[in-house]
């Protein structure tokens, strides 16, 4: 495992334990997160970031996450897929809770500088999560 994937890892059980005091361990100061679906705004910062996963956590207190495949890109770039499973116990973006669990699949890159977390692009599938918890109808249904 190289320093740059190990450091992702350390994200991922950072977001797994909800350890959102631990963020600016991992991210730069100046670092943040891009999700590239479901209108999610960009979260810069340790406590932007923190406010943004409050919002999954609120919806998911059981929220976890499992790194499926890792993979260290030159240019201090890591790219991941990871599953994440869930159950929808609380109020998420306004849709109140069904008790249904989710699992959903998302990829991301990370550029890394000195150690640290500088920018994290995201692409869940949030799409799934919603047709998962019935706030969209599933295709056929």
């Amino acid at each position: 495992m190289s320093e740059n994937t190990r450091i992702v890892e350390q994200w991922i059980d950072v977001l797994s334990r909800k350890a959102t005091a631990e963020i600016g361990d991992v991210f730069h100061a100046d670092g943040y997160v891009t999700y590239g679906a479901g209108g999610l705004p960009d979260a810069h910062g340790p406590a932007a970031i923190g406010d943004l996963l409050g919002k999954f956590y609120e919806g998911f207190p059981d929220l976890h996450c499992t790194v499926e495949e890792i993979f260290d890109a030159d240019g201090g770039r890591v790219v991941g897929r990871f599953l994440t499973k869930a159950t929808h116990t609380g109020a998420f973006l306004g849709l109140q809770p069904t008790g249904r669990t989710i699992a959903i699949n998302g990829i991301a890159i990370y550029r890394i500088r000195d150690g640290k977390i500088a920018h994290e692009w995201n692409m869940d599938d949030l799409l799934g999560l919603m047709q998962q918890i019935g706030a969209v109808p599933a295709p056929g249904a």
